[in-house]
């Protein structure tokens, strides 16, 4: 019972993400933040803190983009893991201006 009560907690479904921050995240904030899975989790510090951080290395970005990015942040030190491009796969392996526009970093 008690593996059951454990489960839920480890397959619940990545939040919802513009495709555009996780890009972004992933190519930018990753390089310094991949590699903190562990107990060093900074969470306890004031929101403000992160936006900060987020403004000074990402540049201006909206409220929007910084929860994103918070989000992001927080999967990855939690979960060990990039979070999931929210894209479907093409299975013809045609991939449109449209949804290679949104795999660009700035």
């Amino acid at each position: 019972m008690t593996l059951a009560l454990a489960l839920p907690a480890i397959a619940q479904p990545a939040a919802v993400v513009s495709p555009k921050s996780v890009v972004l995240f992933n190519t930018e904030c990753a390089r310094c933040h991949e590699g903190e899975c562990s107990g060093r989790m900074t969470f306890h510090l004031p929101r403000e803190a992160a936006d900060t951080h987020i403004r000074r290395f990402g540049g201006e970005v909206s409220t929007e983009r910084l929860g994103e990015l918070f989000g992001l942040l927080r999967h990855m030190k939690e979960s060990c893991a990039f979070h999931p491009l929210p894209l479907p796969l093409v299975r013809d392996g045609h991939w449109d201006g449209k949804i290679l526009a949104g795999l660009r970093s700035p």
